[in-house]
């Protein structure tokens, strides 16, 4: 029985800045295997996390249907290590799953150029697909033709990554979103495409003092703060730490912490904080993963 394995990693983005363009690959992964059943109904059954089901039903529905094949029996177990909706791009991360391991359950018949088009027909955040499959730190533009790159990290730096629970939050980030995108905040969008810019030299080089910079809040990302609650006295304690640049991750809550100093302090300081604050978090001492989806096969 052929059996798929897919390792996806947190594909993290915008960073306050990036407004779909920006996104940074986490060292927290979500795995999804899936095997050809000997027989059974058509489709994809088995156990998974309730938010991945649908996803990774509609990304190996896609990859069958671009093979012109019908879908065969598939069992699929997925585990989750990246919290979903805290804007960490869990979805993302399952549905590049779902895409890879169908394709390897055909044998790889599509390159992955064409993987990241299926993908990038589907995902709500298209930056976060590139992130996923390539791991590191890239850039990407939506539009056509498909335009992404990935850029090399060339100095060290830490990341200690905090996902707080807000039952609340993410209803009220995407009733803010329409407001966020109003024409009127095109000034603040035009702003973002030069910080977008200069945030992916700072990470490039880790000129932290450059990313705390241009990941100040902004017209668009401030309501989203404000959200948090004690978010400054949160951030007080984060520098206090040695953070160089706190920023959210996609629409949030999670936030993530950039320094060169110890990682295991600010991660102390951070839980302490939010203690204060009565938030419960779940925080992360994490690597940058430079590889991407990773894919093992069996027989």
């Amino acid at each position: 029985m052929r059996r798929v394995t897919v390792t996806v990693p947190a594909p993290t983005s915008d960073l306050g800045v990036g407004w779909g363009s920006l996104a940074l690959a986490l060292g927290l992964h979500n795995t999804l295997e899936l095997s050809l059943l000997p027989e059974g109904k058509p489709g994809v059954q088995g156990y998974l996390p309730a938010e991945s089901e649908a996803i990774i039903l509609r990304a190996v529905e896609a990859v069958f249907k671009a093979a012109a094949l019908p879908i065969p029996p598939i069992n699929a177990r997925g585990h989750s290590n990246i919290p979903p909706e805290r804007g960490l791009g869990d979805r993302s991360a399952w549905l590049v799953g779902g895409i890879f391991g169908a394709n390897n359950l055909l044998d790889a018949p599509m390159r992955r150029e064409k993987l990241v088009e299926i993908a990038f027909g589907l995902a709500e955040r298209p930056i976060e697909v590139v992130s996923a499959v390539f791991g590191g730190l890239t850039l990407a533009a939506t539009g056509e033709p498909i335009l992404y790159r990935g850029i090399a990290l060339t100095k060290p730096f830490s990341v200690v990554l905090f996902a707080p629970t807000l039952p609340a939050y993410r209803a009220r980030a995407l009733e803010l979103l329409p407001d966020i995108t109003h024409p009127k905040a095109s000034g603040a969008l035009a702003s973002r495409i030069g910080r977008a810019s200069l945030a992916a030299e700072a990470l490039r080089t880790a000129d932290l003092a450059l990313l705390d910079a241009v990941t100040q809040p902004d017209r668009l990302s401030a309501p989203l703060y404000g959200l948090i609650p004690d978010w400054e006295k949160v951030l007080t304690s984060l520098r206090s730490a040695g953070a160089g640049a706190v920023t959210l991750t996609g629409i949030g809550p999670a936030l993530i912490a950039f320094t060169k100093s110890s990682p295991e302090t600010l991660q102390r300081a951070g839980l302490q904080a939010f203690e204060r604050a009565q938030i419960p978090v779940r925080a992360y001492n994490l690597p940058i993963d430079t590889q991407g989806v990773a894919i093992s096969v069996t027989r």
